[in-house]
Formats: C-alpha cells, sequence, structure tokens
C-alpha cells in the first residue's frame, strides 16, 4: 500500500495487483484414441463391474444403462489395462441421467493397497447435468506423474438413472499448440481466432481452454493478460506442473465488466505452487455461461506488463451507519493493475449537498506502481 492520507474524510491510496493470464493462437483440435469402450455387444460390460449401490445394470442397443442408490456407486475397470500417463490425455464419456450431480473418474498406476491402487487424491470430478439429454463430458485428468495407468473406475453420484454410450481416453495432439501457435477447448467451450486476438466462450461451469508451455514458474513469476468482458464477476486462471496432479487455479477477480479492454496482471509469487516447470496454462475468461470473451493478448514473464491501468475497487464509508451531525470517515482504494507506474496521480472529492467535508477535498500521488 502507497500513499495513505486521511482527514476525517479519508481518502486511500494502494497499489495492488490483480489478476491475469496466458496468450496463444487457435489450432485445430486433433486426437488420437488411446483406449475406449463402446457398449456394442448385448450384454457385454466391457469389463466394467458395478458395486451393489448399481442396480438394474444392462448392455442392450448399443447403450449401458443403470440405475443407482446409496452414497458411494461405483464402476470398476476389471478387465486388462494399461495406457501412458500423458498431460494430454482427456477421459470423453457420453451419458445422460435423469438428474443432476458430481461425478468422478479414479485412475492410479498401482494396484496396492489399501483399496487397490485409488487413492482420494487421485481423481478428477465433473458436473453432471441431469436433463435427459444426451452430452459428451470432457474430462482432463492430468495424471502424468503415475508414468502408466493401469486402474480406472467411474463414480456415478446416488439416486438417478444413467445411460452411457461410450467412455474412451484420447491423446490430443500437444505438438501443434503452444503460446505461438494455439489454444485448445476443453468441455463445452469454443475459441475463434480474429484478426486481433481470439473469442472465447464457455457454456458449462468446467469448461476451459487449454495450451501447453514449458516455464520456469521461478523465473518467470507474472502471468499478464488482456482482454474486454461484457458480463460476469471473476475469471479463472488454471496451470498444471510437471510434477504434480491436477490443475491448480487462480480466482481473476474482480473483472471490469464494461466491453472495454483491461490488463490483469496476477503475481505468482503469493502462490506456493507456482513452481518447478509449468507444462500448461488454461484460462475460463468469465463465470457468466454462455458469454462471449475478445481475448487480445496473454503474456508470462518476470514482470507485470501494460499501461497504467487505474480501478477504484473499494469506496465506502467507514461507518456502516453514519448519523446526521456525526463526522466519519469515507475510504477509497485506487489500484494501479497496469505493468507501468502511474505518475502525478491526482484525486478530487465531489460532495453532494449537506455533506461537510473536514479537510482537503484533493489528493495527489507522485507514483502509483
Amino acid at each position: 500500500m502507497s500513499n495513505l492520507t486521511e482527514f476525517a474524510l479519508s481518502v486511500m491510496f494502494a497499489t495492488a495487483i490483480l489478476v491475469s493470464l496466458a496468450v496463444s493462437l487457435l489450432s485445430s483440435q486433433g486426437e488420437k484414441v488411446v483406449a475406449e469402450w463402446q457398449f456394442d455387444r448385448e450384454g457385454d460390460l466391457q469389463g466394467w463391474q458395478p458395486n451393489v449401490q448399481i442396480k438394474d445394470v444392462k448392455v442392450a442397443n448399443g447403450i449401458l444403462s443403470f440405475r443407482t442408490e446409496g452414497y458411494d456407486p461405483i464402476l470398476f475397470l476389471e478387465a486388462p489395462f494399461e495406457i501412458h500417463a500423458s498431460p494430454w490425455n482427456v477421459i470423453e464419456i457420453r451419458l445422460k441421467a435423469d438428474g443432476d450431480g458430481v461425478a468422478e473418474f479414479f485412475w492410479s498406476n498401482t494396484y496396492e493397497e489399501p483399496y487397490r491402487g485409488f487413492r482420494p487424491h487421485k481423481r478428477t470430478e465433473f458436473w453432471v447435468t441431469g436433463d435427459g439429454k444426451w452430452r459428451t463430458y470432457k474430462i482432463l485428468p492430468l495424471w502424468h506423474p503415475e508414468g502408466k495407468i493401469i486402474r480406472l473406475r467411474f463414480d456415478p453420484f446416488g439416486g438417478a438413472n444413467f445411460e452411457i454410450d461410450f467412455i474412451r481416453i484420447v491423446e490430443l495432439e500437444a505438438k501443434n499448440l503452444g503460446l505461438e501457435t494455439g489454444w485448445v477447448a476443453v468441455g463445452d467451450a469454443s475459441v475463434r481466432r480474429e484478426k486481433e486476438g481470439w473469442t472465447v466462450t464457455t457454456k458449462e461451469p468446467d469448461a476451459l481452454i487449454l495450451t501447453p508451455v514449458s516455464i520456469d514458474a521461478e523465473a518467470n513469476s507474472f502471468v499478464s493478460i488482456q482482454m474486454a468482458v461484457r458480463k460476469g464477476d471473476y475469471a479463472t486462471l488454471y496451470f498444471a506442473t510437471e510434477k504434480e496432479h491436477g490443475f491448480k487455479r487462480v480466482s481473476i477477480s474482480p473483472l471490469i465488466a464494461d466491453g472495454k479492454e483491461h490488463i490483469y496482471n496476477l503475481d505468482m509469487i503469493a502462490y506456493q505452487e507456482w513452481r518447478g516447470r509449468i507444462i500448461a496454462l488454461g484460462l475460463r475468461p468469465t463465470d457468466k455461461l454462455g458469454e462471449t470473451v475478445r481475448l487480445s493478448w496473454v503474456s508470462v514473464s518476470d514482470r507485470p506488463k501494460g499501461l497504467p491501468d487505474l480501478r477504484i475497487p473499494i469506496f465506502a464509508l467507514d461507518d456502516a451507519s453514519p448519523r446526521v451531525g456525526i463526522t466519519t470517515s469515507l475510504i477509497a482504494t485506487v489500484t494501479n493493475s497496469g505493468g507501468e507506474t502511474a505518475k502525478n496521480v491526482r484525486a478530487k472529492l465531489i460532495l453532494p449537498k449537506g455533506v461537510e467535508l473536514k479537510g482537503d477535498a484533493s489528493l495527489s500521488v507522485e507514483q502509483l506502481g
């Protein structure tokens, strides 16, 4: 915080670092199937075995159907299975359900006890929309530290009827992607290259855009993004590291949802998990589903980016219930979320009739970094 001056009515200036993200170009989304289970033979579960909380199991007309009860229904894959664990593996499952809930895939590289290799931290959750419509869910487990995957299980949620068309594991063609060459959509998202930048739309809570990178975290502690958002309260930055499972998430808040270009800079030193080698960056540019965001550029470097960008995130009375005739304080927090220092910043307070200022109505700050 810099240059704090207080009156009976006070104005407070602060330097704040807001949030940001990563750049790249759109490329075609290539993928290859590395494992697949299609229920196209009558009565053949393809090696998947239900526990006692999955009832009325049937394979017919190319569909695996069942109903669930209890708090822990599970389908175990008991057939022999082994694939190389790549960070670009995506689990795809086409299903429909008649109830909403959170489903999970568990995975492991061992049969060791307890739990025959399965562990609470080796799982990936996803939201299932229970409107009875077919949807293909795409789940990015980021299980690469396992080296190989030999165990898999699907945990639906209880109290619903399910139909599954297929389960498969694909590998994205990451060699065609990168900060200078491409984003790929994961889940119900789209990204399109424009004359300047990209347009990004996410239509479900788990959807995002993703690009592979190779970044030394310690040497590059700032992630920066310039984008224009019309609706929404926050964005989400995702990153994955070389040695740990799954995505790490950082909230970008508050968004300036006025449809104009704004720069967000995130100092990643504040996040303990930003260490080692970063192998992937992802972005959900707004929490408003179906909203299209204009993404101009993204950068990862050792310093914040962009021109000065002043904002007032806080402008409030210190006393929540002011009384007539009693002096109170007014707090204004001014932040510079840009990469360059703002110079000769001047603020002037204009009050409505009936409010008396006890102090100077203006304040100047030589620099706001």
